[in-house]
């Protein structure tokens, strides 16, 4: 967010207006170095930069969880009985990834939450994209319970026949953790329930993507 394509902006303008301060974290750091901002920031808003670092301690804290959480036997389960996947090199590299990743974001917020002594049920963690950020903010759910997770859920982030190898980690796991999910369409919500039929659907609800201004679209129309 600020010289990449508008996702949220007119989302944020709206979530301005009925919460008292918004930090956006974002992972491109010239955007705020360079002070380069195409789209509107409301003033109650904060962008702050995640910028990690590929170290070896994240990588053996990734190891020490996997080995201590069972996560891995859970998700090998889910990946042979409910997507039908033979267990690949590619795969479970990015199972892994995933992992290495998701502990780092989390951790990140964790202090972040921590440094401004913010009362947990009074956060709100939005994810845009269902990815191993929004899998990082359910790892934090589990720590905090209070706070309040959502996410949307697209099209690429969504349908795993859209990669290689066509599979997504965790997504048993994030969704029962999240508070709401919101898929973009019914098609969308149908393939979850398809993919993983266990999973709890009041969580699940189609939120479309719009606009502002539509009803002088609408008058135009006419």
């Amino acid at each position: 967010y600020g010289n990449g394509e508008p996702f949220i902006e007119d989302e944020l303008k709206e979530l301005a207006n009925n919460f008292e301060t918004i930090t956006v974290i974002i992972s491109n750091p010239k955007s705020l170095h360079d002070k380069i901002f195409k789209y509107y920031v409301p003033s109650n808003v904060k962008i702050i930069v995640y910028s990690p670092i590929n170290d070896l301690s994240s990588k053996l804290s990734a190891l020490k969880y996997i080995f201590s959480s069972g996560i891995l036997s859970e998700e090998f389960a889910i990946i042979k009985k409910n997507y039908k996947l033979p267990l690949s090199f590619a795969l479970v590299r990015l199972l892994i990834s995933y992992i290495v990743q998701g502990l780092k974001f989390s951790k990140f917020l964790d202090k972040l939450i921590n440094r401004d002594n913010t009362q947990k049920n009074n956060i709100y963690f939005y994810s845009y994209w269902f990815t191993y950020y929004t899998y990082g903010i359910a790892l934090l759910k589990q720590k905090y319970p209070s706070i309040k997770t959502i996410s949307r859920i697209h099209g690429w982030d969504l349908y795993m026949s859209r990669h290689n190898p066509p599979y997504l980690p965790f997504r048993k796991f994030i969704i029962s953790t999240l508070d709401r999910l919101f898929p973009i369409s019914y098609d969308g919500k149908k393939y979850l329930q398809t993919i993983l039929p266990d999973i709890d659907e009041t969580k699940i609800k189609i939120s479309y993507l719009g606009t502002l201004g539509h009803n002088n679209i609408a008058a135009l129309e006419k």
